[in-house]
């Protein structure tokens, strides 16, 4: 019996473990499809304009980064505590 649960947990793990894989590879194409448009828009006559295209995850990433301040806050845990 004992080894069925130890099965059941492994299986979990690896279906975590899978699902976590393919939901990078889903950011992955999603950011190197949203990277070429935004490349694509700014470029005029063959010149990119490299200001405004790294301008776009700049501002992303502190955006992610303020709202990631704001709403993250450290599990509290009860019970036993070391003094």
């Amino acid at each position: 019996c004992s080894g069925n649960a130890g099965s059941v947990q492994m299986n979990a793990r690896v279906t975590g473990e899978t699902q976590l894989k393919e939901a990078q590879e889903a950011g992955m194409l999603v950011g190197s499809w949203l990277s070429g448009l935004v490349a694509q828009h700014y470029t005029e006559a063959g010149s990119h304009s490299w200001q405004s295209i790294w301008l776009i995850p700049a501002v992303m990433g502190a955006v992610l980064a303020v709202v990631f301040a704001i709403f993250y806050r450290e599990a509290k845990h009860e019970g036993n505590t070391v003094s």
